[in-house]
């Protein structure tokens, strides 16, 4: 029976973080959706005369005045400052790089230059890197589909061409096909908003595994409707499915990561330094950003094997086959842990992992117990 992950306060915040970023890709949706072309004339007054330049517009009055109301109304609650010590592995540069044999010159220009968070990057526990690769896959297909559905649904669905002038049939064609995209990626984002209270529904049933493997499923299913059945329903009704699965990586592996650091001495216990939630947060998350950079490079590509749209929903299903296959890598629980998998030998239980983990955390100090640690690990 699957349990909704992490305490209850860390999994409330990520199911209201997961909703708001529905609510408002909402909004934003709703208002690129609407003929601004045909209506709100006074907005020529200003110099927005087209579509994109009204959209444009009123899009930026609604960030000045939601930036203005953050800015007024959001209070920090400040807290007494704690010294807090500094492990004495801070500093250190990672293992595989310490075992090279390179001058000590080098290995302190290296402390200088890459700080310990940013080391932390490339040193990652086992079961957060399975996390993390999951994710960005994951993310890799959505975002193909969400960056470039609208362009698809102008092209492919109502034959349409932005390159012409506006008035001409094409151009027109493509606008129109741009609004119903707007309103596909409209409903995207409510199921967005359901997931949340889908999940603790599903859950009862399901485990968390088996909920993101269907999610998963289904958003790629979906796009892969969309190819085979270009019609303007199919394009509505089947972007439910790629809303939920931002429903899904806006909450649930952010919830894992809660449950790795509740059990940091379980789930890192292949980690040779205490890790921070607030830094692996960020990591996960840039794996967002990170799928960004990755589409960027080889959609360009796709698309010119490919030579039409189709490229871009393509693409996303094959990085959601590749999604799908990744999340049964990903641990989620402590019944998942052995040995091999987090490249540790010789050791059976929580007690003996963690007299290892803190023998080497002491090894900067001059404690022989890192020389028996280092012995078993891989």
């Amino acid at each position: 029976m699957g349990k909704p992950l992490g305490t209850g306060a860390s999994e409330a915040i990520y199911q209201i973080y997961s909703f708001m970023v529905g609510v408002g890709g909402i909004f934003g949706y709703l208002i690129t959706s609407l003929d601004w072309k045909n209506g709100a004339n006074f907005l020529s007054n200003v110099g927005a005369n087209t579509q994109e330049e009204r959209v444009f517009f009123v899009t930026f009055c609604l960030f000045i005045i939601t930036l203005f109301i953050s800015m007024r109304y959001s209070k920090d609650v400040s807290s007494a400052v704690r010294r807090v010590k500094l492990d004495s592995n801070a500093d250190a540069v990672p293992l595989a790089c310490a075992m090279l044999p390179v001058p000590s010159s080098f290995r302190k220009c290296l402390r200088l230059i890459c700080p310990s968070s940013f080391i932390r990057i490339f040193n990652l526990p086992s079961c957060f890197k399975r996390l993390c690769v999951y994710q960005f896959f994951a993310w890799t297909s959505l975002m193909s589909y969400n960056l470039f559905f609208t362009d698809f649904v102008g092209e492919i669905v109502f034959e349409g061409d932005p390159s012409p002038e506006a008035g001409t049939l094409k151009n027109d064609l493509y606008d129109e096909g741009v609004s119903v995209g707007s309103m596909g990626l409209l409903t995207h984002c409510v199921a967005c908003c359901a997931f949340p209270i889908l999940q603790k529904t599903c859950l009862k049933s399901l485990s968390t595994r088996l909920l993101l493997a269907v999610v998963v499923f289904m958003s790629t299913a979906a796009v892969f409707v969309m190819i085979m059945v270009p019609k303007t329903w199919t394009m509505v009704v089947m972007s439910i499915f790629p809303g939920l699965l931002m429903g899904a990586l806006t909450s649930v592996p952010f919830h894992l990561l809660t449950k790795y650091h509740d059990k940091e001495d379980v789930f890192f216990a292949d980690s040779q330094e205490t890790r921070g939630v607030g830094t692996d947060v960020a990591i996960l998350d840039s794996m967002y950003f990170l799928a960004e950079f990755a589409l960027s490079v080889f959609d360009s590509v796709f698309v010119m094997l490919i030579g039409s749209s189709y490229a871009y929903m393509y693409a996303t299903v094959a990085f959601g086959l590749v999604a799908l296959v990744l999340v049964f890598y990903v641990v989620f629980d402590e019944s998942q842990l052995n040995a091999s998998s987090l490249h540790i030998k010789g050791l059976s239980t929580t007690s003996e992992v963690k007299d290892h983990r803190d023998g080497a955390l002491n090894s900067v100090n001059g404690n022989p117990a890192s020389h028996s640690f280092q012995s078993n690990v891989v």
